[in-house]
């Protein structure tokens, strides 16, 4: 049976745009960060009077929307005031800018503009930006391995991925989802030809309440939510195959404003590693940086089990890096880049030496 495309208009400068955000968006959508209302369209403060008033400013995208937060981990490290300590060290303030759940092509075109100046983001849109010589590199890691699953709707009858055979998918092209679920499939002997694939991103969970199609393959986040709102049940995911699991997210600057202010850039770093540390032996204090009541604590909590809080080591763990190195390789055999470019070029580890 071969793959049946829902959305036929579905044009390929809409689906770049969708392939490289969706993973991100899905979860700002459904698993925001922070209390909602806390920021509006626009600038959040970070800054402090103890900063100075010559305090230059760090500009940050949120791909949360209305939460005035940054993405994953970087919650932590803005919840418990790491961020802002130390980035005043350096007589630095910041100011988190909200893009809506608009994705990785929005902070890409921001960084791009010089709108914002450092995110926490998915690295497909990452090593989107830097092949394209956009003047943007990566500093650290923020969650080395984001893990995505498989929903199946109770009246599917799929309990298993041989279940999905002659079902119809939601699994949205050029995804790391995507690449996880094909990845998946081959583990068990199959591949995408042996389902209907429906090619829905921002209305999945409408497409999928409907009926028309069986089950959803999306990040994990997602996923959880949804079964815990009755819409489905979790029947797969890479979490059961770790070496699917090669996705992660990343710390990202412009150059532009890196090279400017290196003082900056380590102050970053230096807080995402306080938080790493923190949640160690601050579980539940972490827990409650990261949730809301769009992704609730039960949510968060099978997304991050504590014996997961390594995966927040900014440091590079060379798995990560061949998780890196295959995600560029899966980008360029699919045309998602056009270039194939090298970690050396992708990512400065500089900062990272000063932890």
């Amino acid at each position: 049976m071969n793959p049946v495309i829902f959305d036929r208009s579905f044009s390929r400068r809409r689906f770049l745009a969708v392939s490289s955000a969706v993973t991100l968006t899905a979860f700002s959508a459904l698993a925001g960060c922070g209390p909602t209302g806390a920021a509006t369209a626009g600038a959040a403060s970070g800054s402090s009077s103890s900063a100075g008033p010559a305090a230059k400013e760090v500009k940050f995208a949120s791909l949360i929307p209305g939460s005035g937060k940054l993405y994953g981990f970087g919650s932590v490290a803005q919840g418990e005031g790491f961020l802002k300590e130390e980035l005043e060290k350096e007589g630095f303030t910041y100011s988190i800018h909200d893009l809506g759940a608009s994705g990785g092509p929005a902070v890409n075109e921001a960084m791009t503009s010089g709108a914002i100046d450092m995110a926490i983001y998915g690295d497909f849109p990452a090593i989107t930006a830097i092949s394209k010589g956009s003047g943007v590199r990566i500093f650290a890691s923020a969650d080395s391995r984001e893990p995505s699953n498989i929903l199946a709707t109770a009246k599917s009858g799929i309990k298993g991925v041989k279940d999905l055979k002659g079902k119809k998918v939601i699994a949205p092209l050029g995804t790391v989802p995507y690449k996880s679920f094909t990845e998946i499939l081959a583990l068990n002997g199959m591949s995408v030809k042996d389902m209907e694939i429906v090619n829905a991103a921002s209305d999945a969970t409408s497409v999928l309440s409907s009926g028309q199609a069986d089950a959803m393959v999306s990040n994990a986040a997602s996923n959880y939510y949804m079964e815990e709102k009755g819409i489905g049940k979790v029947v797969a995911s890479t979490d059961d195959s770790p070496e699917t699991q090669d996705s992660s997210v990343v710390l990202v600057g412009r150059t532009g404003f890196s090279d400017e202010n290196p003082k900056a850039v380590r102050a970053v770093v230096r807080a995402l590693q306080r938080a790493y540390e923190f949640a160690q032996d601050n579980p539940e204090k972490a827990w409650k940086d990261i949730s809301n009541p769009s992704m609730p604590e039960s949510v968060v909590k099978r997304l991050y089990p504590q014996d997961t809080f390594a995966r927040f080591d900014p440091r590079f763990s060379e798995q990560q890096r061949k998780n890196l190195e295959k995600s560029v390789d899966y980008m360029v055999d699919n045309k998602l880049i056009s270039k194939k470019i090298s970690l050396d070029e992708a990512i400065d580890e500089g900062p990272l030496k000063s932890l």
